[in-house]
């Protein structure tokens, strides 16, 4: 199995994480990497917001499976988890044909 560790800058801003989580996808799909791993809270950034709902956290975590099925490649994405008004610091697990396997979650959010 080949493994990309992706660094990505971090943000609050899900949109433009997004955008960088696609160009790790693509550039760890084009070196024919099986499974590609990005840094802590990559996808939503560090910052616990109360605008963050959990659908919200639901559709970045949406565009993340799509991004994984589109360049086939499996990804474990450290993201914020928004469950009961309560934040928790954990990944979202993606197979290469965009399922979710499994999200794992801390027991908060620091």
């Amino acid at each position: 199995m080949k493994v990309a560790s992706i660094q990505i800058p971090n943000s609050a801003n899900a949109k433009n994480n997004l955008k960088a989580i696609e160009k790790g996808l693509a550039l760890a799909a084009e070196s024919r990497a099986d499974l590609a791993l990005f840094p802590e809270c990559a996808l939503t950034g560090f910052a616990a917001r109360s605008d963050w709902s959990e659908d919200l956290m639901q559709q970045a975590f949406g565009k993340a499976l799509k991004l994984c099925k589109k360049y086939r490649i499996g990804a474990v994405i450290p993201t914020s988890i928004r469950q009961n008004n309560s934040f928790y610091n954990g990944s979202i697990v993606v197979d290469t044909e965009g399922e979710l396997i499994e999200v794992l979650c801390k027991r908060g959010l620091t």
